[in-house]
C-alpha cells in the first residue's frame, strides 16, 4: 500500500496573513511559488552590486511609459508571487500603491544569478513564460553571461539569446544599448 501525500499549497492570501501574525517577518527572504514558500539564499556582493549597476544603467532611460522596479513583487496568480530582482513595467501615476503589478503590466523581468541558478532556470522561468511576460533577462554570474528569453510559448521561450562580456544588448523600447562588461562589473 502506497501512501499519497497531499501539499497544502498557499494563496497569495496566506501568505499575506503568515506576514501579518508574524510568522513570516521582513528579515525572511522569502518568495511564493506555485503555492510554496520558497526559502531565498543570502545575496552575495556581486550579485548586490550587479542590481545596483543594473539600476544606474536602466532607471535613468525610464520614460513616462516605465518604471523600474528593485526586488518588487509580481502577482503572477493566487498561488505565485516571486520578487524578481528588477523589473520593467508600465507607468501608473500611483506606482501600483493598490496591488501588484502583473503579467499584464511587466515589459521586462531581470533576474542575477549566482547561488540560485538552478531555480532561477528551473522554477522562475517556467512561471514566466506560462505568465506570457515576454522578455527575461538572466544574468549569470557564474558563467559571465547574460541570457535573454522572449517569445514565451506555454512553460518555455521559444528565443533565447546568450550574449558573452564583449557583447552589447540593445533595448528599442527604452533606447538603450548596454554593454555586457557594464552589466557584469
Amino acid at each position: 500500500m502506497s501512501l499519497e501525500l497531499r501539499r497544502f499549497r498557499f494563496h497569495v492570501d496566506h501568505y499575506y496573513h503568515l506576514a501579518e501574525i508574524g510568522i513570516l517577518s521582513p528579515e525572511d527572504r522569502v518568495e511564493l511559488s506555485r503555492g510554496e514558500i520558497i526559502k531565498k539564499e543570502p545575496q552575495s556582493s556581486h550579485h548586490a552590486s550587479c542590481i545596483m549597476r543594473l539600476n544606474h544603467l536602466i532607471n535613468p532611460k525610464t520614460n513616462s511609459k516605465s518604471i523600474l522596479r528593485i526586488r518588487g513583487p509580481i502577482r503572477i496568480d493566487q498561488y505565485s508571487e516571486p520578487e524578481p530582482d528588477l523589473s520593467l513595467l508600465n507607468y501608473q501615476s500611483d506606482y501600483y500603491v493598490k496591488s501588484h503589478p502583473q503579467p499584464k503590466d511587466v515589459f521586462l523581468i531581470i533576474e542575477v544569478a549566482d547561488f540560485e541558478l538552478t531555480y532561477d532556470e528551473q522554477t522562475k522561468l517556467p512561471l514566466y513564460a506560462e505568465a506570457n511576460i515576454p522578455e527575461v533577462w538572466l544574468v549569470n554570474l557564474n558563467e559571465n553571461v547574460i541570457e535573454i528569453y522572449r517569445k514565451p510559448d506555454g512553460n518555455n521561450y521559444q528565443e533565447i539569446q546568450q550574449y558573452q562580456r564583449q557583447d552589447e544588448i540593445t533595448v528599442p523600447s527604452l533606447e538603450l544599448s548596454l554593454k555586457v562588461e557594464q552589466v557584469l562589473g
